[in-house]
């Protein structure tokens, strides 16, 4: 029952990206369970059809019969409108990407190689991922900071721009942070601010990589941006941002500017989309530098267990952890990639650009 007498969608909500786990799904349309809180005795109609009351809400059954749907809930006794937006999202069965985050290091290594390098993939990082791709079909996303020690991305050579292009396929460039520190570095920054250095990042990666490897799709350092620098991002053509989206110490951490009731529902699910921002958020599910070789495979199974967080599987890698130069070093970075993705072959996954599953 409503406390306050108005009409509340309790299942789907606004900006519920729904696919075939959500109900039942034909080549024509999705069917769908829809509930509202709404004051006991009135009447109810949901998408033109009458809704019964039952365990303290009403429901009824909708069909979904494209990308974009708007669901209206009517209070007939008062009158009272409500109107919520939910996507359907096809083929979202059994799909994975891999996004690193941090990335500096391997451009570097290129532009002090640049007179040797004939390819790209002659530096041993990005090599490592063509290997992905060849035997895995594995696409990567590389979130790229703007500098580090004795290099910025404006160093980089362009003599490799075709190359870039080719490869765009399966291997794609966005705006990180301008530097690795200071943490949470949009947390409290300036529209202007993370405008700048979006740009900044951006207008380096158009000239040495062309515009086929941005594609809208990015995981902010430390997925901090508040709502300013979010609308800054959006302003620059981000449509889609990753993040990890859960609480810690009672509060929304890494998850943007999302508040608790989001989060928490963000936690649930693969995607959901914030209409009034036009912003779509996606789920980090693993971070592969922070979980151990042999908890990789039962953690995959536990996902895939769940229809809500395995339908599409995100995970997160970071780029340092693969140099023998760092303190954190990890041997087994390429071992533990291999055994992600020999999981997803064996388990019937296959790679997708998330932008191609949720964008139509």
């Amino acid at each position: 029952m409503s406390d306050n007498g108005k009409i509340s969608f309790l299942s789907p909500v606004d900006g519920d990206m729904l696919n075939e786990y959500d109900g039942q799904e034909t080549n024509n349309f999705l069917a769908i369970s829809v509930k509202v809180n709404a004051p006991v005795g009135h009447r109810i109609t949901i998408h033109g059809k009458e809704a019964s009351y039952k365990d303290g809400a009403y429901e009824t059954k909708v069909r979904l019969d494209g990308y974009f749907n708007r669901i209206d809930a009517v209070d007939e006794t008062t009158n009272e409108i409500e109107t919520i937006s939910v996507y359907w999202i096809k083929d979202a069965k059994k799909r994975y990407r891999i996004t690193i985050d941090d990335v500096i290091w391997a451009f570097r290594d290129i532009y002090e190689n640049q007179h040797t390098y004939q390819s790209i993939f002659d530096n041993p990082y990005l090599a490592m991922f063509k290997r992905l791709n060849q035997d895995f079909g594995t696409v990567t996303h590389l979130n790229l900071f703007y500098e580090t020690d004795r290099f910025n991305l404006s160093m980089m050579p362009d003599k490799y721009k075709e190359e870039w292009e080719t490869n765009a396929t399966w291997l794609t460039l966005s705006f990180h942070a301008k530097g690795e520190f200071p943490d949470n570095p949009y947390v409290d920054a300036s529209y202007k601010q993370v405008l700048e250095e979006c740009k900044q990042v951006e207008d380096e990666i158009v000239r040495f990589a062309g515009t086929k490897v941005m594609n809208g799709t990015i995981c902010a350092h430390w997925c901090s941006p508040n709502l300013y620098g979010c609308r800054a991002l959006r302003t620059r053509g981000t449509k889609i941002m990753m993040g990890y989206f859960y609480l810690e110490q009672g509060k929304p951490f890494v998850s943007y500017y999302a508040d608790i009731p989001h989060t928490l529902h963000l936690e649930k699910r693969d995607y959901w989309k914030d209409t009034k921002e036009d912003i779509i958020f996606v789920k980090n599910d693993m971070i592969l530098n922070l979980t151990k070789k042999e908890d990789i495979l039962p953690k995959l199974e536990a996902l895939k267990a769940d229809p809500h967080t395995g339908g599409y599987i995100q995970l997160l890698n970071h780029e340092q952890y693969f140099y023998d130069f760092y303190e954190q070093y990890q041997p087994d970075y390429e071992e533990k990639m291999r055994i992600m993705a020999q999981w997803m072959q064996d388990n019937g996954y296959v790679s997708t650009k998330i932008e191609d599953l949720v964008l139509k």
